[in-house]
């Protein structure tokens, strides 16, 4: 009858089956255990596509979406408050800004989680899902930027007045 015995990893092993093996074989040398996960090495080919696509398709989708929302960007006719000064002086870089910001998303989750996926379906799903939401974000914040800035102004403004009252009286 077999000796069994249950080892420290959770495995049955028969203690007779063992020893006929050692005697049969030689040991094999030790192998070093890796701590560190073993990724396969992702082929330039399949990078240089997934780039070209996630860059052009970001590239797209910001024109698109500012050319809908163009309107939203027209300055007024008359410049007559500080927030028109800057209104304009977004309008007059709006293209370039969504599209840099929308690159710029991009950039950001094709260093990460594209190359983590290692540039599969997932990572030109999710791309796609990017190239989505960046561009419309990106107007958001160009839309409030000067709303933003004349009230930063403004409370700096009102602050160095009220220091200047403070110190002379």
């Amino acid at each position: 009858m077999p000796d069994y015995y249950i080892a420290e990893d959770g495995t049955i092993h028969d203690r007779e089956a063992e020893h006929r093996s050692r005697t049969q074989h030689t040991a094999a040398p030790a192998v070093a255990d890796t701590t560190a996960e073993d990724t396969p090495e992702v082929s330039f080919a399949r990078q240089f596509v997934y780039w070209l696509f996630a860059l052009s398709a970001s590239v797209f989708a910001a024109v698109c979406v500012f050319h809908e929302m163009q309107a939203a960007f027209t300055p007024p006719a008359h410049l007559d408050f500080l927030e028109d000064y800057v209104q304009q002086f977004v309008f007059e870089h709006a293209k370039a800004l969504v599209i840099i910001i929308t690159v710029f998303c991009i950039y950001l989750y094709g260093k990460t989680g594209a190359k983590k996926h290692r540039y599969n379906v997932l990572a030109y799903l999710c791309t796609v899902s990017v190239c989505c939401f960046a561009p419309p974000a990106a107007v958001f914040v160009l839309m409030a930027a000067p709303i933003l800035m004349a009230l930063a102004l403004a409370v700096l403004v009102l602050g160095i007045v009220g220091l200047v009252k403070m110190a002379f009286g």
